[in-house]
């Protein structure tokens, strides 16, 4: 395994931190990133690579799964990227991509964080033996997780609202 750090100078109250969290999805904080694109997928070097943001302490660490023979090189190609990061070369398609898989990144999460509160209400009436809450509960979880999501793959895919196959 190879782990790098990186400082980062931005935490999460920091003024430039969206840009940070931008910047690092494009560089490895997706499938479509510059590290898995290249370092795995075009050079082979490692099984995965990725990379994260650590909020608190400015610092951003790629992680990578690689054979010992392949360690120099994937170290060199991991910082060839980092480079290359910063000294701009990337797109307007990289930065739309990233933007695309952060707004769906944050959809699911309200998702799941949506239904895992619910969870824990739905159980505590279940156990208390107050059933009918528990079922409306249930439905009323139910209805919220079917229209957010509705919502937002129409807004994503820009159905537009006239459209009766969709309803």
């Amino acid at each position: 395994k190879l782990c790098m750090g990186f400082r980062t100078s931005e935490n999460i109250k920091s003024e430039k931190y969206a840009q940070a969290i931008l910047y690092n999805t494009i560089f490895g904080g997706s499938a479509t990133s510059k590290l898995f694109n290249n370092v795995r997928e075009k050079l082979s070097l490692c099984y995965y690579v990725s990379s994260n943001l650590d909020r608190l302490k400015e610092i951003m660490i790629v992680r990578s799964g690689v054979e010992l023979e392949n360690f120099k090189k994937a170290y060199d190609e991991i910082l060839a990227q980092q480079k290359q990061m910063c000294d701009g070369d990337f797109t307007s398609e990289d930065i739309d991509a990233a933007k695309k898989y952060l707004a769906f990144k944050k959809s699911s999460s309200i998702i799941a964080n949506f239904a895992f509160s619910n969870a824990r209400l739905l159980f505590s009436a279940a156990v208390s033996g107050r059933h009918h809450e528990a079922a409306v509960l249930l439905r009323c979880s139910l209805q919220a997780t079917r229209e957010h999501s509705y919502a937002d793959t129409r807004r994503r895919i820009r159905i537009p609202e006239d459209n009766h196959l969709h309803r």
